[in-house]
């Protein structure tokens, strides 16, 4: 009876794996340069390597498996690029090997990525900018935007260095994620679960404008403001005066500089 069972089970996972018709790697890759419309939104669905560079918005470079190029689609309606991988008829699993593009945003107004790993080899010279970013692996990015408007729901691990005038920061689970650099004013506006640790991020003016679950270490020298509510926990280092009531569910905590 067992080797009747285990037959039937080889049976059934042998017709699975015939079923998938796999598009694999070949193991050659190349780099593309593909022009397009000038665009001044970027959004990315897919599981992608993105490097941002300082660039004009009328290209971006695409380094995959040879075999993989010709699914790969870019595409710019109204004002908006994305990347994403068109499955050939019939295939229905895609091996990529991996998919690194790099994309200019100079002219961009906006970022917004869903998953994969989101780097810059330079610093990133904005005026303002927003960006959304939901469940990355990695992130390594420079920002010296003087008006920025940041999301990130999850980052495993990397850095991010920060230099803003006006940040609005709604932040998510990111204990593995080494914030550094400068920001004057700081608005937290989350209303999820915050887990962050900021030390050297030198903050003047922080707002907290947060719900749920907040709890963070940071460094604030000017003050500290807002209307936090749900629970709420902030370790902080600074000569920043508190303008917010402890109770029950807000705790504040003054530590000594190391």
């Amino acid at each position: 009876m067992k080797n009747i069972i285990l037959s039937i089970g080889f049976i059934l996972v042998s017709a699975l794996l015939s079923a998938q018709n796999v598009l694999e790697a070949s193991g050659e890759r190349s780099t593309q340069k593909i022009s397009v419309p000038k665009y001044t939104k970027i959004a990315i669905d897919e599981k992608l390597d993105v490097t941002l560079v300082n660039e004009k918005n009328d290209h971006i470079y695409i380094d995959a498996d040879d075999a993989i190029h010709p699914i790969i689609k870019t595409t710019v309606e109204q004002g908006t690029l994305k990347v994403a991988l068109v499955f050939p008829k019939g295939v229905n699993m895609v091996q990529t090997g991996g998919i690194r593009v790099k994309i200019p945003v100079k002219g961009t107004e906006e970022l917004q990525m869903k998953m994969g790993t989101l780097l810059a080899n330079e610093t990133i010279k904005l005026s303002s900018y927003k960006i959304s970013l939901e469940y990355l692996s990695e992130l390594n990015l420079d920002l010296n935007i003087q008006e920025l408007d940041l999301k990130i729901s999850s980052c495993r691990k990397g850095y991010l260095q920060l230099n803003c005038k006006n940040l609005t920061f709604d932040a998510g689970s990111l204990r593995g994620l080494a914030i550094t650099g400068n920001a004057e004013n700081v608005t937290f506006v989350s209303n999820a679960i915050v887990d962050l640790q900021a030390y050297d991020l030198k903050i003047q003016d922080a707002t907290f404008n947060t719900s749920a679950i907040l709890k963070a270490k940071l460094y604030i020298e000017g003050s500290i403001q807002g209307k936090p509510s749900g629970i709420f926990e902030l370790k902080y280092k600074g000569n920043a005066i508190n303008r917010i009531e402890s109770n029950p569910m807000v705790k504040i905590i003054k530590e000594e500089k190391e």
